[in-house]
C-alpha cells in the first residue's frame, strides 16, 4: 500500500465504499437473510393414527324377510346381477352360475341363462318339483323373458329340504338381473309356488280359496277318453282296467298371457293286459323300447299331465294331455306345449 499512488488509493477507497453499500443492499434484500421467525409454518401432516376413521363404502344389500343381505354386483357380457357375499361364481357358456355351499354340500344355486333365438316369446315364472333319483329331489323356480331376438332366464334351485330356507332370497336375486339397463323380472307377479294340495283316500285334491278341486277325477276322465279312442284290435289286448301312479303336483306357472295361475299335476299310467296282450303288446306299440311290462300290466312311461287353470278361487279351465317328448317342466318348450294343448282342447 505504501507504493500506491494517491489516485490508486482514492479509487480503491471509492470501490470499497461501493462494495460496502452493495453488501448492505444485499443484506436487506436476500431472502435467506430473513430471521427464522419470518418463515411460514410448514403444512401440518397427520399420521395415520391421528387421522379420523373414514367410513367404509358399503356394497349393495337386499332386504329379505326383514334381514339385510350384503351383496356384490357381478357383471357379465351386457348383464349384471346381485350375488350375496359368501357365494361362489362359476363360469357358464352363456351366462353364469352362483352357488352357496356348506361343508361340501350345495345348498342353493342361481343360474343366469341367455339363449337365442327365444323358444317362447313372452314372460312367465315357473316352479317345479324335479326328481333326480329315488332318494333325491330338488325344487326349481324359473324366471323367463323372451323377445324377438333372444331370451333371458334366471334359474333358482335347491334340494327340496333347503327350499324354504333360500327360495325368498333367490327370488330377490332374480329380480336384480339387469339387461341393457332394464330389470325384466323386477315387476313380474305373482310368483309361482307349490299350491295347497292333498292326496288322501285315493283322491288328489287342489285346494282353492274356499273349495277343493278333485284333480284325480280329471285324470281318470282323460285316461278313459284315450282308451275309448283305441281301435278294436288294440282294445283286444287290454283288460279295460288301468291305474294311476303317483298323481301329484309337478309344476306351477304364472304370468302367462290370459292365465293367472296354472297348476300342473302329473301321473304315470299303467294298463291291464290280457294273456294275448302280454305277448302282443310290444308288436302293437309304435315304440316298444319305451314299454315296461310287469305282472300283467304295462306302461309306456309317458306322463299324464292335468293342467288346472284358475284365478286363485275359481277354476277357469282344465287341460289333460300326455307327453312322450320328455320336455322338463318349466322349460319354454313345455310352456309352448301347454298352451298348444289348451288351444287344441
Amino acid at each position: 500500500m505504501e507504493t500506491m499512488t494517491k489516485k490508486t488509493k482514492i479509487i480503491l477507497g471509492s470501490a470499497g465504499g461501493c462494495l460496502l453499500a452493495l453488501a448492505v443492499a444485499l443484506g436487506i434484500w436476500q431472502p435467506w437473510k430473513k430471521p427464522a421467525d419470518d418463515q411460514p409454518d410448514p403444512p401440518s401432516v397427520q399420521t395415520p393414527a391421528d387421522q379420523p376413521d373414514q367410513p367404509q363404502k358399503e356394497g349393495p344389500t337386499l332386504s329379505v324377510a326383514g334381514e339385510k343381505i350384503p351383496c356384490t354386483i357381478f357383471e357379465g357380457d351386457g348383464w349384471s346381477i346381485y350375488v350375496p357375499e359368501g357365494w361362489t361364481a362359476e363360469a357358464e357358456a352363456a351366462g353364469g352360475a352362483f352357488v352357496l355351499r356348506s361343508g361340501g354340500k350345495e345348498l342353493a344355486r342361481v343360474e343366469v341363462v341367455q339363449s337365442s333365438p327365444a323358444a317362447y316369446e313372452g314372460a312367465y315364472i315357473a316352479c317345479s318339483a324335479q326328481k333326480l333319483s329315488d332318494t333325491e329331489e330338488r325344487r326349481e323356480r324359473v324366471f323367463y323373458s323372451g323377445g324377438a331376438e333372444d331370451a333371458w332366464e334366471v334359474r333358482c334351485q335347491t334340494p327340496r329340504a333347503e327350499w324354504d330356507a333360500y327360495q325368498r332370497l333367490m327370488t330377490a336375486l332374480a329380480r336384480t338381473l339387469t339387461v341393457g339397463g332394464k330389470r325384466p323380472f323386477a315387476e313380474l307377479y305373482p310368483v309361482a309356488s307349490e299350491p295347497d294340495w292333498q292326496e288322501a283316500e285315493g283322491k288328489t285334491v287342489l285346494w282353492m280359496d274356499k273349495d277343493g278341486y278333485a284333480v284325480s277325477d280329471e285324470a281318470e276322465k282323460a285316461v278313459e277318453a284315450g282308451m275309448n279312442a283305441w281301435d278294436d284290435s288294440f282294445k283286444a289286448l287290454h283288460t279295460g282296467k288301468y291305474r294311476l301312479e303317483d298323481l301329484g303336483w309337478a309344476a306351477s306357472i304364472t304370468c302367462l298371457e290370459d292365465e293367472a295361475y296354472v297348476d300342473v299335476f302329473s301321473a304315470g299310467v299303467w294298463y291291464g293286459l290280457t294273456e294275448a296282450g302280454q305277448t302282443g303288446i310290444s308288436e302293437a306299440c309304435a315304440d316298444p323300447d319305451r314299454l315296461e311290462v310287469k305282472d300283467g300290466w304295462y306302461t309306456d312311461h309317458a306322463p299324464l299331465y292335468v293342467a288346472v287353470r284358475h284365478d286363485g278361487g275359481i277354476v277357469t279351465g282344465v287341460t289333460a294331455f300326455r307327453d312322450e317328448s320328455g320336455i322338463p317342466l318349466g322349460e319354454p318348450d313345455f310352456v309352448t306345449l301347454l298352451l298348444a294343448e289348451r288351444d287344441r282342447a
